[in-house]
Order: structure tokens, then sequence, then C-alpha cells
């Protein structure tokens, strides 16, 4: 009743911008699970014998590798994000504070007009960010992109939100926190019994952003590391069903 598509690329487009590098739990961030998120669903797409495109944003060494097959372009990322990483956490054991503001080498709507122009096959498109900035309006997605990207890749987008319920949340009680952004090196007061408010307003935040992709034909999910292996297997599950 349908077309089917014998070979179905998988692209994963990855955040590699300061915020999802910052660490609230241990060692655990959200860069951290993108990692895990981005080893899974490449090795699934190599054991499916798909061909495999990875892109980024935001960090300093944004690369585009096109899809083909086998491990070489999952490798390749991993290794390009973990040296970034491994340098930005060097300069900030050198410095407290950022003298310069971070500015990102590929922003979001570049990225995906990188993937529209050079994946010209119908692909699953799979997008992990925090998506802070567009959740907090400092920054849009264009519209228009988006739009065409579902149009070439039909029900095959998808957008991963990863969160740490650590970032917004803390103890509460009296007195103030302190608080720095990562990206631009401004810090605000905040009154510390503020912090469930302030994650019921991200959670909110969040939601509306994924009914303004639902509405646009993207499918979306929040993960966190504490989670997100059982999350993602429904999910995936889910979206099997529904197409048949």
């Amino acid at each position: 009743n349908r077309i089917e598509t014998k070979e179905l690329p998988l692209v994963l487009a990855l955040d590699a911008t300061p915020s999802m590098l910052v660490r609230f739990a241990g060692q655990e961030c959200k860069f951290r699970l993108m990692l895990r998120l981005t080893v899974t669903l490449g090795f699934l797409s190599i054991h499916e014998r798909d061909k495999i495109c990875m892109t980024s944003f935001g960090n300093p060494s944004a690369f585009f590798l096109p899809p083909r097959y086998g491990k070489g372009n999952l490798f390749l990322a991993a290794e390009i994000l973990a040296d970034d990483a491994a340098e930005f956490y060097k300069g900030m054991g050198r410095s407290k504070t950022r003298s310069k503001p971070y500015t990102s080498a590929v922003d979001l709507n570049e990225c995906l007009a990188d993937i529209l122009a050079r994946v010209r096959k119908q692909a699953v498109v799979v997008v992990m960010s925090d998506f802070t900035d567009v959740i907090y309006g400092r920054t849009r997605i264009d519209e228009e992109l988006l739009s065409a990207l579902v149009a070439r890749h039909k029900d095959n987008i998808v957008f991963l939100l990863l969160d740490d319920e650590e970032e917004l949340s803390w103890a509460g009680g009296v007195g103030t926190v302190m608080t720095k952004n990562i990206e631009t090196g401004r810090l605000k007061e905040i009154k510390a019994s503020h912090a469930t408010r302030i994650r019921t307003e991200h959670a909110e935040k969040q939601r509306a952003f994924q009914k303004h992709l639902e509405s646009g034909g993207i499918d979306s999910l929040v993960l966190s590391s504490n989670n997100w292996f059982d999350r993602l297997a429904d999910f995936a599950a889910g979206r099997q069903i529904s197409s048949h």
C-alpha cells in the first residue's frame, strides 16, 4: 500500500555548545548523554547496513561527514567532539571566568541548512540538543528550513531534547544562588526558594517547544541520563507500531 525505501541513511546532528558540557552531578553532563545516544543509534544503523551521516553545530571544529557505510564517520565524529570537549575543560581549569562570550562556529540553522543541501535522498534525521537558546527565545529555528526537511524526509525527523535534572534544581531554602551563563560569562543571583518554580517553568517551556514541533510534523522526546535507554526504546517501538 505504500512505498518502502530499501535503504534509509541516518543523519545525526549534534549540539557541541558549552551548555552541553557543564557538569552538575559528578562527571555526568548532557554531552556524555549525547555521545551514548550517538553510539547507540549509530551502531543500530550499522547493524541494519544503513549509511551514517554525522554533523555538528556550535563547536570550534564543526564538521559535516557525508553518508557512508561502516563505523568510520561514527568514530571520527566522537574523536572530534571528545577533543573539543577536552580543550573546553582545560580552558575552564585555567580560568574560572570567560573573558569572551562563546561564539558558535556553526549555529543550528546553518547545520539544518547543510543537511537540506547535502542529503538529497530520504533519510532519518535526528537532532540532539538541549535547545536551551530556542526554548528561552534567544534564537529561533528557521521555520522554512524545518518545513523543507519534513517535506523531504517525511515522518523521519526526530528532535531529542537532552535534559539534566540537576541543572535547574537545588535544595531550595533561604538565601540566594549565584548562577553563571557558561557561554556569555554573565552572573545572575537567584533566590534559592525559587528552585521548584524554575524547574517547573523549564519543563513547561520544553513541552511548549515539543507541541510546536509536533504541529510541524516533527517527533520529539526529552531524555536525561537516568532514563534515556528505556525511554528511547519505548519511543522507537511506538514509532514502529504507528508506521504499520
